[in-house]
């Protein structure tokens, strides 16, 4: 089971496979204060695909399903990419409003029971991370995973370090190196590098977790656009989000 938070307005999946064909997504709806995410639980169905278009309505649903492992996939909140401030230009900082946005989620998720929370390296995502773990009483740790930067970051770029990101949130750890070795190391711009990126982060999950436990995810639009059908077992190229 994933369940995908998200600042998109539509997700659309097409494609000519028989696997994508029969996805279809289950939305449950409750009224929320502002426009900025929706929930939906994708299962396998025999129905015809195409493009689901959602409301500013969702529910969090705090479900307890010990034959699957949950994975919230979620995206960062508003950001002004014109904001870097000495880190690398793909390096954005939030808007006011997407502070505000990380607020209203942490409100939303604090009484849902979360195992494990892992951010991509920009700052971006891990302060949406943050958002969310503030809110909750046991001040969980965010641990960091390069490995889920946005697609198309700089070249040899890997993210904020983690002494960077403790200004922001000091309960941090990195997770293992995914690819092996002393340095990070790999690509961020073809779909291969994306496809094996997305690839050796689910397979992470996978051995880290066990069937019951439920997992966030947070990480950027390009890059959940590998991580969401890798995870439902699709073609990634047939999974797109759709803004408008």
């Amino acid at each position: 089971m994933i369940r995908i938070p998200s600042f998109a307005k539509k997700l659309k999946v097409s494609g000519e496979n028989t696997d994508t064909k029969d996805l279809e997504f289950n939305i449950s709806t409750e009224k929320i204060e502002n426009e900025f995410e929706f929930e939906a639980t994708p299962f396998l169905k025999k129905r015809p695909y195409g493009t689901l278009s959602l409301s500013d309505e969702t529910e969090v649903l705090n479900m307890e399903n010990k034959d699957a492992l949950e994975i919230m996939f979620i995206r960062h909140a508003e950001t002004d990419y014109n904001d870097w401030k000495g880190r690398d230009p793909s390096d954005g900082e939030l808007t006011a409003y997407g502070e505000k946005q990380c607020d209203i989620l942490g409100e939303k998720l604090k009484d849902v029971e979360i195992d494990g929370f892992i951010s991509s390296s920009l700052l971006r995502a891990f302060k949406t991370a943050s958002g969310v773990c503030r809110a909750k009483e046991n001040v969980p740790v965010i641990e960091i995973s390069p490995e889920i930067i946005e697609c198309g970051c700089t070249p040899g770029y890997y993210g904020c370090s983690q002494e960077y990101l403790s200004r922001y949130y000091d309960k941090t750890k990195m997770c293992d190196k995914l690819f092996g070795g002393d340095k990070y190391d790999f690509g961020c711009e073809s779909i291969d590098d994306n496809n094996a990126r997305a690839q050796k982060f689910v397979d992470y999950i996978i051995s880290r977790f066990d069937f019951g436990d439920r997992v966030a995810v947070f990480s950027h639009h390009g890059m959940l656009e590998y991580l969401i059908p890798t995870a439902l077992g699709i073609k990634t190229r047939d999974f797109f989000f759709c803004f408008g």
